[in-house]
């Protein structure tokens, strides 16, 4: 990479890694925009991975732009940790490095499902772009819905439920059952909205597990719900939501 040694002769350690060690984006941009250390493939690793992580959009954008670097693997390694921190800026300059260095789907999946589980709405938003990395938002059936439903966003849930390839039905009512196991109400009322949730296709375990420390209103959902939901699995709900007090 840079015509330099690979590092501090009185230390051992490269001065790029140490100024990433203590949070020095400043220190890192100077060193590399001077070119002044060489610096192994396992060290820009190391660096890329913090740049992500931090948000550090500058320090990955001269990673990106040193032709002699492998920017592919440097990309892939890279990616779910930016979509995992909600870091869109570097995560559109690693898709657009892509576009000549493609990212393998399973890369690209990962970071779909980490920025669902975290609510990252933006971050979704390029994932699943045709211009951005194209991930299919129903891919691992329908788990990033699943995951969303968690993640307390319901702009992000909102967002995939408007795309028709994503099936809130699949996995036997898989988006449903997460969100009633986290007692989101609001989550519950958004997915009951839209049509192709329903109760009755539950596992009754889910029902009265959620009852037993549900707030009430959502404990009046389940039952004023329009689903025909067995009358047995009702009753032991009722019990369960009583004796929760």
């Amino acid at each position: 990479m840079l015509d330099c040694p690979e590092s501090d002769s009185t230390t051992g350690v490269n001065p790029l890694v140490a100024s990433a060690n203590y949070n020095q984006p400043e220190i890192v941009i100077y060193l590399l925009e001077e070119g002044r250390y060489d610096i192994k493939f396992s060290e820009l690793h190391t660096l890329m991975l913090w740049a992500a992580k931090r948000g550090h959009t500058q320090v990955v954008k001269l990673l990106l732009a040193d032709q002699s670097l492998d920017t592919q693997k440097l990309s892939s390694n890279a990616f779910l940790s930016a979509a995992r921190n909600g870091h869109v800026e570097i995560l559109r300059l690693l898709v657009a490095n892509a576009s000549t260095n493609p990212l393998p789907h399973m890369r690209t999946e990962n970071a779909f499902m980490a920025a669902c589980e975290q609510g990252r709405l933006e971050v979704v938003e390029v994932l699943v772009s045709p211009t951005g990395a194209n991930v299919d938002p129903s891919c691992r059936q329908n788990g990033g819905l699943k995951l969303a439903c968690i993640s307390k966003n319901t702009q992000l849930v909102k967002f995939l439920l408007d795309d028709p390839r994503v099936d809130p039905a699949s996995q036997n009512q898989a988006a449903l059952s997460s969100a009633l196991t986290s007692r989101d109400i609001d989550m519950v009322e958004l997915l009951l909205e839209d049509g192709r949730s329903n109760l009755s296709k539950l596992d009754p375990g889910v029902i009265t597990n959620c009852t037993k420390f549900a707030p009430l209103r959502l404990v009046k959902m389940i039952f004023g719900a329009k689903h025909d939901i067995p009358i047995d699995t009702v009753e032991l709900a009722y019990v369960e939501a009583c004796k929760a007090g």
